[in-house]
C-alpha cells in the first residue's frame, strides 16, 4: 500500500492503475498460474477505458487506506497516464502517485512503478460505463504462485445491478470471491462519483 506522497516531476514517475492497490496484497497458492486470458481489444478501446475508476475490492487489502481511485488520461507525449489517489485511515493524509501504462500482447498491459520491477496485468472483464476486473499472477519457486484481482467501478458506490454483474463475471472466470477484501468509499474528501450511484452504502 502507499505510504508516501510523491512530489516528483511527471516524466520521472512511472506507475499505474490503483497504485495503492498494486504492490501488495497477493494471495499465495499452491501450483502454477491458471490460464487466465485477457481481453485482446483493450488497447483499441482506450478512449472508453479513460476516465475515473473506483477500486471496490481486491485480494488481501489490509484496510490501511480508503477512497482508492484511479484517473486514466492521455499525457502530453501520448503516454497513457494514470493518477492514483487514496486516503490513509491512520492520519487522513492523502497519498497520490502517477504512472504510465504500456500495452502488451495477448490482452495484457504493463505497469512500471517508481523503483520496482514492472508488473504485467490482464483485463479479464469490462463494461466501460460500469465495472473493470483486472488480474495478475506470478509463478514462484517450489510450486507456488501469487495471484491478485482488482475490481473497479465507475461509481464509487455502485448499484446492486453493477455489483451483481461483476460478481457474475468473477464466477465465469473462476475467480475466488472469498479472498476479496473491500475498499471503503466513505469520508472521501476531494472527489465525487461521476455517475449515478445507489443510496445504499457498504459499511466500512
Amino acid at each position: 500500500m502507499l505510504k508516501h506522497q510523491f512530489a516528483i516531476p511527471l516524466l520521472s514517475i512511472l506507475i499505474i492503475l490503483t497504485s495503492s492497490c498494486l504492490v501488495a496484497g497477493q494471495v499465495r497458492r499452491q501450483g502454477v498460474c491458471p490460464d487466465m486470458r485477457g481481453l485482446s481489444n483493450v488497447e483499441s478501446e482506450w478512449l472508453n477505458y479513460q476516465g475515473r475508476w473506483f477500486m471496490q475490492a481486491r485480494y488481501e487489502n489490509d484496510g490501511d487506506n480508503r477512497c482508492q481511485k484511479s484517473d486514466y488520461t492521455l499525457g502530453p507525449n501520448s503516454e497513457h497516464i494514470v493518477r492514483d489517489y487514496e486516503i490513509s485511515n491512520a492520519d487522513n493524509s492523502i497519498n497520490e502517485r502517477i504512472g504510465i501504462l504500456t500495452f502488451l500482447q495477448d490482452g495484457q498491459f504493463q505497469i512500471q512503478y517508481d523503483g520496482i520491477d514492472p508488473i504485467n496485468f490482464k483485463v479479464l472483464s469490462v463494461v466501460y460505463n460500469r465495472y473493470l476486473i483486472t488480474y495478475s499472477c506470478k509463478n514462484l519457486p517450489e510450486g507456488q504462485y501469487d495471484e491478485d484481482v482488482w475490481i473497479h467501478t465507475r461509481a464509487n458506490n455502485p448499484s446492486q445491478e453493477v455489483i451483481t454483474a461483476y460478481m457474475d463475471a468473477l464466477d465465469l472466470k473462476g475467480i475466488s470471491k472469498p479472498d476479496l477484501k473491500y475498499n471503503c468509499h466513505q469520508d472521501c474528501a476531494g472527489y465525487v462519483s461521476p455517475t449515478l450511484h445507489s443510496k445504499r452504502q457498504r459499511k466500512c
